[in-house]
């Protein structure tokens, strides 16, 4: 997209987005491994409470199995797309 349009906002969002994977403190390029832990974690607490507000569930023994698989889910999916987009490579030099 920024081949195809120089200047245009898609390009610059992008050259906004891989400046601050470089430079931004929880990056998924500097702490892979926090980063996929994190956001599986918060998944997995976020899915059971959202159902529990929406009416979708009362079964206080149903929330724990949820949370795990969408804890895991979320992380086997976010590993598979750091690894698949190159995110893994080592993170730059301290400029």
């Amino acid at each position: 997209m920024a081949r195809l349009r120089p200047g245009s906002g898609a390009a610059r969002a992008l050259a906004w987005l891989v400046r601050g994977l470089d430079s931004w403190g929880w990056s998924p390029r500097r702490h892979r491994t926090g980063f996929v832990a994190g956001a599986a974690v918060i998944a997995g607490t976020a899915v059971p409470v959202w159902h529990r507000l929406g009416g979708a569930g009362t079964d206080a023994a149903g929330d724990a199995p949820v949370a795990v698989l969408t804890a895991v889910a979320v992380g086997v999916v976010l590993t598979g797309e750091i690894t698949w987009l190159g995110l893994l490579r080592s993170a730059p030099p301290p400029r």
